[in-house]
């Protein structure tokens, strides 16, 4: 299921490093920072988004680039190539202290331990590492037990003991951030990058008693379906909300949102409907909807 991951969730982990980097850095870096911020770097000959790398200043004075990396891909022998060539192009072009870490989600990246070498005749010629966490192995209670509620917008994608009673812990205490933006932000983050439809259930049950989650748009949606599904006209109603889930999760371009308003029209068959607005809210990614939809992709 994490195949797409990075894909489906891209946008989601990029906005969450770029908007709370400060206590995220602090966390991969072990020790206390006194800023961070996005670095505008970009590497026009590779692949590597310049929101990927930021720009920290230890609490020692000390200046470092933080290179972070998602990888959702189940072989762990292309990675550590492409992390020797982001690795020496930030080196090469940017002069400065250099700390790279790899995330690896779901099963990804077994058997990398971030330490590489290339050997020569009789001993290596070629040394590079680089951190790996892979989230998946990282218990839930490690980052509740941190007390960074900022951190536990991850927690969906680390090793869950006990899912309800653990991503409870979670949103409690990002309720309790004293910013209503970031606790808007931080659990609109936890919602999409939750990897089962199990888990996206549970969420579901909580949003008629948890204040911050009942005013996810997300949220408003699973609510307007059970309410306004009851009335006259469910079809219509169905096929509205489908759509606008569509569009509020994916943002498509004006002829992919009448292409997909001029399908869901031609549906009238209330279990088929039901099962397209459970895709529209728990999909990785619009393919992954039009798929299940059996809808033709867009060219």
């Amino acid at each position: 299921m994490l195949n797409s991951v990075v894909a489906a969730t891209d946008e989601f982990l990029k906005r969450y490093f770029h908007d709370f980097i400060a206590d995220i850095a602090a966390w991969i870096l072990k020790q206390p920072i006194l800023s961070a911020e996005t670095s505008g770097i970009e590497l026009s000959t590779t692949n590597i988004k310049a929101d990927n790398v930021f720009k920290v200043m230890l609490q020692t004075g000390q200046e470092l680039l933080l290179h972070i990396e998602f990888e959702a891909a189940s072989k762990a022998e292309a990675m550590k190539w492409r992390m020797l060539d982001y690795m020496s192009r930030l080196s090469r072009q940017e002069r400065k202290r250099l700390y790279s870490v790899v995330l690896y989600l779901g099963h990804a990246g077994k058997g990398d331990e971030g330490r590489h070498q290339v050997e020569s005749l009789e001993e290596s010629c070629l040394h590079w590492s680089y951190q790996v966490i892979r989230l998946a192995e990282l218990p839930a209670q490690t980052l509740l037990a941190l007390e960074k509620p900022t951190l536990l917008s991850l927690i969906g994608l680390c090793k869950l003991e006990a899912p309800k009673q653990e991503l409870s812990q979670a949103v409690a205490r990002i309720r309790q951030e004293a910013d209503n933006e970031d606790k808007r932000r931080l659990l609109n983050i936890l919602v999409n990058l939750l990897p089962t439809k199990e888990l996206a259930k549970m969420i579901q049950e909580w949003s008629s008693t948890a204040e911050f989650l009942e005013n996810l748009p997300i949220m408003q949606l699973i609510r307007e379906e059970r309410e306004e599904g009851r009335e006259e006209g469910r079809e219509e109603t169905l096929q509205q909300t489908i759509l606008n889930a569509l569009i509020l999760r994916f943002k498509p371009d004006e002829a992919l949102k009448d292409m997909l308003g001029q399908r869901l029209a031609l549906i009238e068959d209330l279990q088929v409907l039901n099962k397209l607005f459970e895709a529209a809210i728990l999909s990785e990614s619009l393919e992954t909807f039009l798929n299940v939809a059996e809808f033709d992709s867009p060219s």
